[in-house]
């Protein structure tokens, strides 16, 4: 990935400021966005609410057609949300697991 990114470790960011560019595949099923940011303080997952409402909406309208989960055979579509699935150490918000962010 790194070809794709457009600061290092130790620059200083601004909101609205491109960090990085997304490269999908047009063979790959699998793409997604992960986001996190980890404290080396902690070592602890953390992942801010960068997205508002209305950015989580736009992606989901442009990919909805490729946002599917296949559980156990069967492809249910996911809903718009931040993350699916989550685990409780990955819920930034509460230390409890949730099926949408």
């Amino acid at each position: 990935y790194l070809p794709f990114m457009l600061v290092k470790e130790g620059d200083a960011v601004k909101k609205s400021q491109t960090i990085g560019y997304m490269y999908l595949p047009q063979t790959d099923n699998n793409s997604h966005i992960h986001f996190e940011l980890i404290s080396t303080k902690t070592t602890q997952f953390s992942a801010p609410a960068i997205f508002t409402p209305a950015v989580v909406q736009a992606f989901h309208d442009h990919w909805k057609n490729q946002g599917y989960d296949s559980n156990g055979g069967t492809a249910n579509p996911i809903p718009v949300c931040m993350g699916w699935k989550l685990a409780a150490e990955e819920n930034p918000f509460e230390n409890q697991a949730v099926d949408c962010l």
